[in-house]
């Protein structure tokens, strides 16, 4: 064989080695997120085609960035399902209810007006249920015959909390997302 031919067959085996690592290192990049560290997020989503999917969480902690020319890609720990938490109002109910200050800080007013066709009831009953941003209830508190509370929020930490407000009948109300400042 001349040195012409070696360096041929060097150059193709070469080339093969390299596309094997390339391989190889696209695979392992492919799995590196299944590990199983969760994160509560305030929002994301996801989407896929044919050939591959992209999904994405809104305040994760951040363990590496990499950025190119034309793109930068932030990699972080990712949930592993979604809660949807809905706020609602139920005004067909019969009452008008009003949450505020929100965003709050030392305490928020709960107003419950009644609007409904028939004669305002002589006594009322709700249930005031607080929970955290991880579903856990901070607070519940059972309010009867009255049109205004005014609930302390000085002594719960900062972030997002949902309030539920039920009838007497278990009949929920109203539920509102209150954001607690410092």
């Amino acid at each position: 064989m001349t040195n012409y031919t070696n360096d041929i067959l060097f150059g193709t085996i070469m080339k093969a080695q390299l596309l094997i690592l390339f391989t190889l290192a696209c695979v392992a990049t492919a799995t590196a997120q299944s590990i199983t560290p969760e994160v509560v997020s305030s929002g994301g989503g996801d989407t896929a085609n044919g050939s591959g999917g992209l999904s994405w969480t809104i305040g994760e902690p951040v363990s590496e960035s990499v950025s190119g020319t034309n793109a930068a890609v932030t990699q972080g720990f990712h949930q592993s399902h979604f809660e949807i938490i809905s706020v609602e109002e139920h005004e067909e109910l019969g009452f008008d209810i009003s949450v505020f200050p929100n965003p709050a800080t030392d305490f928020i007013n709960i107003e419950m007006n009644f609007i409904g066709k028939l004669p305002a009831p002589q006594e009322t009953q709700f249930t005031l249920v607080l929970t955290d941003n991880t579903g856990k209830i901070v607070m519940t508190e059972t309010i009867k015959n009255t049109s205004a509370f005014k609930m302390a929020m000085q002594h719960y930490g900062q972030g997002q909390y949902l309030l539920q407000v039920t009838g007497a009948d278990g009949a929920l109300y109203k539920s509102a997302l209150i954001i607690k400042l410092k």
